[in-house]
């Protein structure tokens, strides 16, 4: 019986100590897509302005899949057409996306599609969103 009690009494102090042993602390790093591309943003939430996140998400046979995510508190979204409003330049070349979102409201959210082809490095341009008159997001694939 004494045994039994000693043992009960050591399996709790150890599942006590376990239970107050400390993590070590976790460093933060950058959302990075599954293709190794982080995130970019330009803008902001700020009266007259839209936040505009793009994504790089997969490359698949030259076609790259581009999240696409825009914000706004006080700017209609629906009055732009980012099948228009959109370039993706690689090798010299300005490529207009294959397909992509209709915006609306002042959350939308959606996938651009465009034709990379073999590039190794893009840029993705957004013209005539409130503030700014042109947003620039650059990669370079691995």
């Amino acid at each position: 019986m004494l045994k039994a009690a000693a043992a009960l009494l050591l399996f709790s102090l150890l599942f006590i100590a376990g239970c107050a042993a400390t993590e070590p602390p976790r460093q933060e790093t950058p959302a990075v897509s599954p293709a190794g591309l982080e995130a970019k943003s330009t803008g902001s939430t700020g009266d007259g302005d839209v936040l505009i996140e793009l994504t790089p998400k997969q490359l698949v046979n030259g076609l790259l899949e581009v999240d696409v995510a825009a914000n706004t508190h006080s700017v209609d979204l629906s009055q732009y057409d980012l099948g228009r409003a959109v370039r993706l330049v690689a090798g010299g070349k300005e490529i207009f996306p294959e397909s992509a979102p209709q915006l609306s409201g002042h959350h939308a959210s959606g996938i651009m599609r465009f034709n990379l082809g073999n590039s190794k490095e893009f840029t993705i341009m957004i013209s005539g969103i409130p503030k700014e008159d042109r947003r620039i997001y650059s990669w370079a694939l691995q």
